[in-house]
């Protein structure tokens, strides 16, 4: 049984990437500026650092579902781990307070 869970899993990201890549490739999906600053154009660090930060994140949590002592015997879903979420959480927070810092900056000049 559980192999046929782990398999409609693998399924349905595989679906979903194919969809998005579709879509991407496509152009209803615009990722040609997901990098660069909106003011100068250049690849923006802080958003690729975000971007960085949340595929491993994705990534290790993906990783969990394999683990059948993390998933006990596929009746709950993995706990996130710490280090994880603080990875993330702190990403955002990055990226967050540089958004704000720039809207603020905007305001007083």
């Amino acid at each position: 049984m559980s192999a046929i869970v782990e398999f409609e899993i693998w399924f349905l990201l595989g679906a979903l990437f194919f969809v998005v890549v579709h879509q991407m490739l496509n152009g209803r999906i615009n990722s040609r500026e997901l990098l660069l600053d909106k003011d100068d154009g250049t690849v923006s660090p802080v958003r690729v650092q975000l971007l960085i930060f949340t595929l491993i994140g994705a990534g290790t949590y993906l990783a969990l579902i394999d683990d059948p002592a993390a998933t006990d015997n596929l009746q709950k879903m993995p706990e996130v781990p710490e280090a994880v979420l603080a990875a993330v959480i702190g990403s955002q927070g990055v990226y967050l307070t540089r958004k704000a810092y720039l809207r603020f900056r905007k305001g007083r000049l």
